[in-house]
C-alpha cells in the first residue's frame, strides 16, 4: 500500500501574517485619503466660492499646504500616526521604537513623499508663466524623475521585507498592521525572515533594485522628451502657441492650450444641429475648402483654450466686443499655420474643418479642480491647402 507523502515542518507550518502594510493596501489607503481631501476642498468651495475666487491665484498653494499638513499631522503625534484611510485598514505609522513619528521625523517623512508629479508644478510655477513652453527640459526633467521616483518608491514597498519606501528608510519609521505598536525586537526578526519562518529579500537587494527600475524608468523617459524637444514638430508648435498668445491676448483670459483632436463618432453626429446654430453667431468667413476625404473619414477639430481664473458667466463672455472681433482673424491665423505646426497630422488625413474656441473658468484648489466651460464659439475653417498637403502625401506614399 503505498504511504501518503508527509511535509517538512516548515512546509506544513501555517504562513505567518507580516506585521507590515504591504504596497496594494497602503495604495488603497492613500486613494481614500485623497477622496476625503477632494470632499473637504468640494465643500470649501461650495461654502465660499466667491471669496475663493478673489484669490485664485493662490488656491493651488492653499491645497498643496491643506493636503501637506493633513499628512504631516495625520501621519505625525496629531494623529498618532493614523491618516483617515490609516484607520479604516487599521494601520500606523511608527517609528522603529514603536512610538508614533514626532513632528520633525513626519515633517521628513512627507517631504520625502512630496517628490511626485501632484506636488511637482507647485514647485516650477513660480519661476516660469508657461513651464512646459518656455523650460521643456526642466519641466520634462522634473516630471520623469519625480514619476520614475514614484514608481521606484512603489516597488521598494513591495520588496522590502519590512515594507518600507525611500521615505520609510531616510524618516525611520515604518508601517505597521494592528492598533499595537511593532517593538524593535520584532522588527529586527521579520527583517531576517525570522519571523516569516522563510527565507526573505534582504533590505539591500530591495534597495538595489528599486534603484535600478528608477534609473532605467528616469533615462527612458528622459530621454523620449529630449528627442521630442529637438524635433522640428515640436518646435512648430511651440511657435504656434506662443504666436497666438502674443497676438491673441484677452485681458482676464489665458490662453492655455491649443489642441487638435479626433472627434468621436457619437459627438460628431450629436453635435451637427448645434454647431451650425453656433457658426451663426460668428462672424461669416469664407470657406472655400473642396472635401477631398472620403466620406468615411473621422471628423477633426482644432481647440484654442482660455482659461480665466475670474468667477464670469456665459453672457460675460458673448458680450465681450474683443472676442467677438478676435475670432475670424484667429481663424485666419490657424489656417496659415496648420500646415507647419501639424504637417505631419495634415499628411495623414488629420483635417480639421473648424476650430472651437472654449472659454472655461477655472478655480484650482491642488486636488480639486472647479472647471466650467461658460462660453463655446465654432469657427469654420477654409482647409483647402490643408487638403492638397494630404492628397500629395498620399499620392507619394499610397
Amino acid at each position: 500500500m503505498e504511504q501518503p507523502e508527509t511535509l517538512s515542518p516548515e512546509a506544513s507550518a501555517p504562513r505567518k501574517k507580516s506585521l507590515f502594510s504591504g504596497f496594494w493596501i497602503r495604495l488603497l489607503c492613500m486613494i481614500l485619503d485623497y477622496h476625503a481631501i477632494l470632499l473637504f476642498f468640494y465643500l470649501l468651495t461650495f461654502l465660499l466660492r466667491e471669496h475663493l475666487f478673489r484669490i485664485s491665484p493662490f488656491t493651488e498653494y492653499v491645497g498643496g499646504g491643506i493636503t501637506f499638513l493633513y499628512f504631516w499631522l495625520g501621519n505625525g503625534p496629531v494623529g498618532k500616526g493614523r491618516t483617515f484611510g490609516k484607520v479604516l485598514f487599521n494601520l500606523r505609522v511608527q517609528d522603529l521604537e514603536g512610538r508614533p513619528p514626532s513632528l520633525l521625523v513626519s515633517f521628513k517623512r512627507t517631504v520625502i513623499q512630496a517628490v511626485n508629479p501632484f506636488f511637482l508644478p507647485l514647485v516650477i510655477q513660480p519661476f516660469t508663466t508657461d513651464p512646459q513652453i518656455h523650460h521643456p527640459l526642466l519641466f520634462g526633467g522634473f516630471l520623469s524623475f519625480t514619476l520614475s521616483f514614484l514608481v521606484s518608491n512603489a516597488l521598494l514597498v513591495a520588496l522590502h521585507p519590512l515594507k518600507r519606501g525611500y521615505h520609510d528608510i531616510l524618516a525611520g519609521t515604518v508601517v505597521a498592521r494592528g492598533g499595537g505598536p511593532v517593538s524593535f525586537e520584532q522588527i529586527e526578526a521579520a527583517r531576517s525572515g525570522r519571523l516569516l519562518g522563510r527565507k526573505v529579500r534582504t533590505p539591500a537587494t530591495a534597495l538595489q533594485t528599486a534603484g535600478i527600475a528608477f534609473i532605467l524608468i528616469f533615462s527612458i523617459q528622459l530621454w523620449n522628451g529630449y528627442q521630442q524637444s529637438r524635433s522640428e514638430q515640436w518646435k512648430y508648435s511651440v511657435n504656434l502657441y506662443r504666436e497666438m498668445k502674443a497676438r491673441f491676448s484677452l485681458e482676464g483670459f489665458d490662453l492655455s492650450d491649443l489642441r487638435l483632436v479626433m472627434l468621436p463618432p457619437d459627438k460628431e453626429k450629436g453635435e451637427a444641429e448645434k454647431e451650425a446654430g453656433e457658426k451663426k453667431e460668428t462672424a461669416p468667413r469664407d470657406s472655400s475648402s473642396t472635401d477631398t476625404l472620403s466620406a468615411g473619414e473621422r471628423k477633426y477639430r482644432f481647440y484654442v483654450i482660455y482659461t480665466t481664473s475670474r468667477d464670469v458667466t456665459e453672457k460675460d463672455i458673448r458680450d465681450n466686443a474683443a472676442i467677438e472681433e478676435m475670432l475670424p482673424e484667429l481663424g485666419e491665423c490657424v489656417e496659415e499655420k496648420l500646415a507647419t505646426a501639424y504637417k505631419t497630422r495634415i499628411e495623414r488625413g488629420h483635417i480639421p474643418r473648424d476650430m472651437k474656441v472654449a472659454f472655461i473658468e477655472r478655480l484650482n484648489l491642488f486636488l480639486y479642480f472647479h472647471e466650467k466651460t461658460e462660453a463655446e464659439f465654432i469657427v469654420p475653417l477654409d482647409t483647402q491647402k490643408l487638403d492638397e498637403m494630404y492628397r500629395e502625401a498620399k499620392e507619394n506614399n499610397p
